[in-house]
């Protein structure tokens, strides 16, 4: 986490539990390391409890919320539920992809097109998309200005 706070990139939490995400952020926190993304929670809520993704985003850490765990062939995940934690940790805290790239998906440009005119259609408003498909990554990537 220091080396990626010196070299000022971005630690993905991986696939790991939610205890280990939650030291990880509170590690981040203490550090002032502003640039931790949680890999995809939405795909393991029976893990990542409410009360854990809002402990994750109160620390700091942001939520890559992604669609693939939507898609037929990998969970068919209801989209409302991406939604409810749009609402419960806000955009601010929040980054959308899509996890694609295999080759039963669509291509992952289609994919985040897509997630986003379903969550729009859940109540996301349009700025909330922006923020998690624009700002929020811009300024992990430092590509802000």
């Amino acid at each position: 986490m220091d080396l990626c706070r010196q070299e000022d990139i971005v630690l993905s939490s991986g696939h790991i539990g939610p205890e280990e995400c939650i030291a990880l952020a509170e590690g981040a926190a203490r550090r002032g390391f502003e640039k931790l993304l949680i890999c995809h929670p939405n795909a393991w809520l029976e893990d990542f409890t409410d009360d854990v993704l809002k402990m994750l985003a109160g620390h700091g850490a942001y939520l890559e919320l992604t669609f693939g765990a939507c898609s037929p062939l990998h969970g068919r995940q209801n989209p409302r539920l991406i939604a409810d934690i749009i609402r419960l940790v806000g955009p601010e805290r929040c980054v959308l992809s899509t996890d694609y790239g295999q080759v039963e998906c669509s291509s992952p440009p289609e994919g985040l097109r897509m997630f986003c005119v379903i969550l729009s259609k859940c109540g996301i408003p349009d700025e909330a998309i922006a923020t998690m498909t624009r700002k929020n990554p811009r300024m992990l990537l430092g590509l802000e200005g």
